[in-house]
């Protein structure tokens, strides 16, 4: 099957999150017409896992199947695929049904390979929590292989693009007491509150940003109480960074509370694995690597978490995901189906 087809079929299927029976269906079918061996791990309600193997393979490419929602905007059919140039656009092409094609194109030709796809990871990440627990699927493998993009806000992936790690995330919720008051005579001030906290001097090197706030009162009067969501983007180095201290402090919650929430997304890098060394070189034969560290947090960080096996997130060159008109280069679908393969052949 040509990768164009496999991604037009791919796009076809309507796999949001929290409905992927479909797409499980197909991609299990496929690999098993592909001699893989094909393990489905219920992980809810006609929702699984996809474990296949073919062959005695030491690394193991991993995507997720499900897609947000189509939000408001597109101009294109988000379930089939537009072609316009080198783009193909579609809900997924890019997160991450661009990446999944040129695994299962490359699975075709290869003799050994692993092949993992997940489903929830645009919601909870309940794919990747159940996946880790299949210890034995692990048995034996030197690296995983991510199709995501892995990318920054400067980076959108491509064939030299190798993602060496991943900050993290940490929550917290904080809870704020103030004198309150009536509003035309109170001096509290909960905007300028916030605004010295979030501007105020810290220690570490990593983001703290307000997801949520929220605080009321009844008649015109300044709230006495007050609570907020506060998300921490975590820089691999400090991964053992006291932020609940450092919050405290800029939030100034002498009168407050603060509790973190639990958090299976802890940062991580295997930049000085000989695994990425291995994978650098690979890369070399088709362009020189760039070796990033990815901005936002993925199903990567439980498995690096879980699992400690190297990672490399290689994916292909696009844009737009989660907005709309996401479309995904199908020059570079090309060059990582090839890469994938060259990978697959030299585990």
């Amino acid at each position: 099957m040509e990768l164009k087809e496999i991604v037009a079929k791919l796009i076809s299927i309507d796999s949001v999150s929290g409905k992927e029976k479909q797409a499980c269906i197909w991609a299990s079918n496929f690999l098993s017409d592909n001699g893989f061996s094909v393990e489905l791990q219920e992980v809810g309600k006609d929702r699984w896992n996809v474990f296949a193997k073919k062959g005695s393979p030491k690394a193991i490419f991993f995507g997720h199947l499900d897609t947000v929602p189509a939000v408001s905007g597109w101009t294109k059919k988000p379930f089939s695929v537009t072609h316009e140039g080198d783009r193909a656009y579609g809900l997924g092409t890019w997160d991450m049904k661009g990446a999944v094609s040129a695994m299962l194109y490359a699975a075709q030709q290869a003799k050994n390979m692993g092949i993992l796809l997940t489903v929830d990871e645009e919601q909870e990440g309940l794919g990747v929590l159940n996946a880790v627990q299949n210890r034995k699927f692990f048995d034996n493998i030197k690296l995983l292989v991510s199709g995501e993009a892995g990318n920054t806000q400067t980076t959108y992936a491509g064939i030299g693009h190798v993602g060496v790690g991943r900050k993290g995330w940490k929550g917290y919720v904080i809870t704020k007491r103030l004198e309150g008051g009536h509003a035309a005579t109170s001096g509290n001030d909960w905007v300028e509150w916030l605004y010295n906290a979030v501007s105020g001097p810290k220690k570490s090197k990593s983001r703290i940003i307000i997801r949520n706030f929220h605080a009321t009162s009844k008649g015109f009067s300044v709230p006495d109480f007050a609570q907020a969501d506060i998300d921490v983007i975590v820089e691999p180095e400090e991964r053992d960074f006291d932020f609940k201290k450092e919050i405290s402090g800029l939030f100034k919650l002498e009168n407050g509370s603060i509790e973190e929430q639990k958090a299976e997304y802890p940062p991580y890098s295997f930049a000085k694995s000989p695994e990425i060394a291995n994978v650098a070189r690979i890369v070399k034969e088709f362009t020189e690597p760039r070796l990033i560290i990815g901005d936002s947090v993925a199903d990567e960080n439980v498995f690096a978490a879980k699992l400690g096996i190297p990672i490399a997130i290689m994916g292909p060159e696009g844009r737009n995901e989660h907005h709309a008109d996401e479309w995904v280069s199908l020059k570079s679908l090309n060059e990582m189906a090839a890469l994938y393969k060259r990978i697959a052949d030299s585990y």
